[in-house]
């Protein structure tokens, strides 16, 4: 029933915890179904970090279900869908927050940005923003950016010492410019999808509380990883941030310096993760600092 990816993923980080609520997971699956009255239609094999399913209603809509290990980091992303209130993002329909399971509504068609050119994708990231934002939701519960940026404490890097200490400047200082909100904290290409209720909606939201000009740098980064293969790329990158300079009246420079603390952090998560792809986001935050 889940994916040997999404067993191996959730056994690595979780260890015997994670084996047992995989073992658990076909009664947990029959449960959540008969007690919400909806059917399984078709599994989706569309992550390697949790499990979804499309299921039908008894009215005969459908809508998604989702499974995941009910850690802090999947309880708050939970608990971001139900405070969003499908502001900005699709709506969460149901949650059992002890077993991990959630119900949303399915965004339609659910293409993502990649599906428009890319002079497009700027203005539907700010329109997403703009609706995120402006919802009513709370300002504390949540882990912060500054919780995240702890992980800069590090010299195990093979990159530069003095980019990390200038991504920790970045992020103690910026920090505390604005007021915080609650972010979707991993707005990027593929986390917006076409829907009919609005036009783009948000999945996946993270739910971190920082600056509201924090949001943008997922995006910077992204699409990952074939983003710095267009020989274009920084063309681009200049021209998204000078629509959000124009669009949200942020300063070019402070747009800059979060792509570039963010591309760090990010460059630090997946050497840790022993991912290669740290290299692309160091190249990433050098375009930044330019």
């Amino acid at each position: 029933m889940i994916s040997k990816q999404v067993s191996s993923n959730i056994f690595r980080t979780q260890g015997r915890n994670g084996e047992a609520w995989i073992k658990a997971f076909p009664d947990e699956l029959a449960q959540i179904l008969g007690r919400w009255g909806f059917e399984l239609k078709v599994p989706l094999e569309k992550s390697s970090l949790f499990w979804l399913g499309r299921v039908k209603s008894p009215d005969g809509s459908s809508a998604i279900l989702k499974a995941g290990f009910p850690d802090d980091e999947w309880l708050c992303h939970i608990r971001a869908l139900q405070d969003f209130q499908g502001t900005g993002t699709v709506a969460c329909l149901k949650a059992d927050i002890e077993s991990g399971f959630m119900l949303m509504e399915e965004a339609q068609p659910g293409e993502d940005l990649l599906m428009i050119p890319s002079s497009e994708h700027p203005a539907v990231i700010a329109g997403v923003v703009e609706k995120l934002h402006s919802a009513k939701t709370p300002s504390e519960g949540y882990p912060s950016i500054l919780d995240w940026a702890k992980s800069l404490d590090t010299d195990a890097t093979p990159f530069a010492a003095n980019m990390v200490e200038s991504a920790k400047s970045i992020f103690a200082e910026l920090a505390k410019a604005s007021p915080w909100v609650l972010l979707h904290g991993d707005l990027h290409h593929y986390n917006v999808l076409s829907a009919t209720r609005e036009p783009w909606l948000a999945i996946d939201p993270k739910g971190i509380l920082g600056p509201p000009e924090y949001e943008l740098g997922a995006f910077l980064r992204n699409p990952y990883p074939g983003f710095v293969k267009d020989p274009s790329w920084k063309k681009i990158q200049e021209r998204r941030v000078d629509f959000f300079v124009d669009h949200f009246g942020y300063t070019k420079e402070v747009i800059n310096l979060w792509g570039f603390a963010q591309a760090v952090l990010a460059a630090v998560w997946s050497y840790e993760a022993k991912d290669p792809g740290w290299k692309y986001f160091i190249e990433i935050a050098e375009n930044h600092k330019r």
